[in-house]
């Protein structure tokens, strides 16, 4: 009888352990808030994305792609400045440090969505999926807004 509930107690300490891995496993690595897809103006076939993220655990991760059925290519892109003149550069990847926030703005890095395959309405929301090194593939949805060149951020 005792060694019956010994390993009956081993059972029950083997399947916690493995419900606790799990548990850490299926536990979302990045949060994404505050998604949003500027409008674009009537016959104008691409548009920004902004939103923040947040890397939850402690080990740094990066961005890799993002796609959306609503676009033919999605990019990351990069204001630099170089002398007077400031200009949007395609970048292969976005760092997100361990524990750290990246907001993408319409001042900094952003996402360009290229040969947009629809029109877009304010009333919508796009659906997009952000590709990450650790986190893996995380879908969001970003609203479209009016939001015009005066307040971006």
């Amino acid at each position: 009888m005792n060694r019956r509930m010994a390993f009956g107690g081993v059972g029950v300490i083997v399947m916690a352990l493995a419900v606790q891995a799990f548990a850490q496993s299926s536990a979302p690595k990045v949060q994404i808030s505050d998604a949003w897809v500027r409008l674009p103006a009537e016959g104008v076939r691409t548009t920004t994305a902004y939103f923040d993220v947040v890397n939850l655990t402690n080990t740094n991760d990066t961005l890799l792609s993002a796609s959306s059925p609503w676009a033919d290519r999605v990019v990351i892109q990069h204001y630099v400045t170089v002398g007077y003149d400031r200009k949007a550069k395609t970048v292969a990847t976005l760092k997100v440090g361990a524990g750290k926030k990246v907001k993408l703005s319409a001042s900094d890095y952003h996402l360009k969505l290229e040969g947009l395959t629809q029109p877009l309405r304010a009333d919508q929301k796009i659906p997009m999926t952000l590709m990450f090194a650790n986190a893996g593939r995380v879908e969001i949805e970003a609203a479209i807004s009016k939001q015009t060149l005066g307040n971006m951020d």
